[in-house]
């Protein structure tokens, strides 16, 4: 789960599994922070070369003994509410949950160290479990500003969960934010970074795990669109869009045997599907799962304009939710 801003696209991953020879498909989580961030660039603060001092280098445990969110190419050390208390730095929440459908907490980091931390207080993260693993689900894009909080000074962000609400592209905001769109279950909120005397290469990260109590959300197509059933595909046209259709994204449900041998197999959830890209402004996977039905092998969403996927229009992309496994395309109707 990196937490540093990639400039990439939702097909860089982390991958589960080896890569090679493996004729099996490989499994691939979506975790990380994969969207494009802000290039918004601020001014940054140059550290200084002594050495971090024990009581700070060994703070919490390490990542691999944490239950929270992060990785060893992520942070050096982790301290995990309500595992770790007590620490000098630490992550801890106002509430032990939230309920659904609308409801707020706070999340307080406090430096209680005599020295000051370095931190990006946009670059939070929300992440849910499920089955074992942790799936990020927002911000999907960033500013870069390099913050500071002094010996003794505390930040606070606040995240807002709304299901009444649209869900967007989860922009950040560097004291929290508004969600929309979030089921019940396990997440945790999280942040990390590095004290004065060390270096960016050797963060601390902070989280909270918490439980969200509410029923799970459903996959639900954009308002403006239609599907007409033919034979086992169902065609999905924007109602208002009186151009005949130039493109197709079509989305099938194979099985794991219609995978080629090699290609990665993308494990989403429905908080990470109901979300639209950055770059984009549909949700197309959300559109095209919204229409399946247990009769239903494909589904085609068609427009007069052309699609902007997640992957590469030349390639085909393979996608595991709730237990079956697609494969998306896009294609020319020309």
């Amino acid at each position: 789960m990196k937490r540093r801003a990639f400039i990439a696209t939702l097909a860089s991953l982390t991958v589960a599994g080896c890569t090679g020879s493996d004729p099996t498909p490989e499994t691939v989580t979506e975790t990380t922070r994969t969207t494009t961030s802000s290039t918004t660039t601020q001014p940054t603060q140059t550290t200084t070369s002594a050495a971090t001092p024990p009581e700070l280098r060994d703070l919490g445990v390490p990542v691999e003994d944490a239950d929270c969110p992060f990785d060893a190419e992520s942070v050096d050390r982790v301290v995990c509410h309500p595992e770790q208390t007590g620490e000098p730095l630490q992550l801890t929440p106002s509430m032990d949950g939230l309920t659904l459908p609308a409801d707020s907490g706070t999340f307080t980091l406090a430096n209680d160290t005599d020295s000051e931390f370095f931190a990006n207080f946009y670059n939070w993260g929300l992440h849910k479990r499920v089955d074992g693993e942790w799936y990020y689900i927002v911000p999907l894009e960033w500013p870069e500003p390099l913050h500071t909080l002094p010996a003794g000074e505390r930040h606070e962000w606040t995240l807002e969960v709304d299901n009444a609400q649209d869900p967007s592209r989860g922009v950040s905001g560097e004291t929290g934010a508004t969600v929309a769109q979030l089921g019940g279950g396990e997440y945790a909120f999280e942040v990390s970074g590095w004290f004065e005397s060390g270096d960016h290469d050797h963060r601390i990260g902070l989280g909270v795990r918490f439980d969200v109590d509410g029923a799970q959300i459903e996959l639900t197509a954009s308002d403006d669109l239609s599907g007409t059933r033919e034979d086992d595909t169902v065609v999905v046209t924007r109602d208002d869009e009186d151009e005949a259709p130039t493109e197709a994204f079509v989305l099938e449900r194979v099985g794991e045997g219609g995978v080629p041998a090699g290609k990665p197999i993308h494990d989403r959830i429905a908080e990470q599907l109901v979300r639209p890209a950055p770059w984009s402004e549909r949700a197309l996977f959300r559109d095209a799962l919204a229409f399946f039905e247990d009769d239903v092998s494909t589904v085609r969403l068609e427009q007069a304009a052309e699609f902007d996927p997640l992957f590469g229009r030349d390639e085909r992309y393979y996608l595991r939710y709730s237990g079956d496994i697609y494969e998306a395309d896009v294609v020319s109707l020309d």
